[in-house]
């Protein structure tokens, strides 16, 4: 299955010149914790509502600008691609979320772990991503192992 067909196509942004304050504000009116940032049509970088918290614990103001905070180096994936790959990179890349672009680039969607959980057929992906998150990556054959042993007992 392709990630376009499970992709979440409401991208809720806010440009790079908008403030800390004004992103808050958009996560909570749509109850999201993880928001693009946008500068002229292009992805400029992305923020969650841990990065929001922990910037003001560490001295910046709601009226600081979000660029000040966004995560720039962003990990995306082509909508076009299989989820196991987006399943891959957040393993590997330990993320919750991926911005999903088309074949030019354009920001198209958002993929996140909860995504890949609620499709039937991609729960076991959404587990192996979920526990190289939580535990690293290449993890999972361990983990898989451990239970193995287990059931031999």
């Amino acid at each position: 299955m392709k990630i376009k067909r499970i992709m979440s196509q409401n991208i809720v942004s806010v440009e790079y010149s908008d403030t800390i304050k004004d992103a808050v504000i958009k996560m909570h009116r749509y109850n999201i914790g993880f928001i693009v940032v946008m500068k002229e049509k292009q992805l400029f970088g992305v923020v969650t509502d841990r990065d929001a918290l922990l910037s003001l614990v560490n001295g910046h103001t709601m009226e600081d600008k979000i660029s000040s905070i966004c995560i720039k180096n962003v990990i995306t994936v082509k909508n076009n691609l299989p989820i196991e790959d987006a399943s891959e990179l957040m393993g590997y890349y330990q993320i919750k979320r991926l911005v999903v672009v088309d074949e030019e680039n354009n920001v198209c969607g958002v993929l996140s772990l909860r995504d890949l959980a609620l499709k039937n057929e991609s729960e076991d992906l959404a587990l192996d991503a979920l526990q190289e998150i939580s535990f690293g990556p290449n993890t999972t054959q361990y983990i898989i192992e451990y239970d193995n042993n287990l059931s031999d007992n």
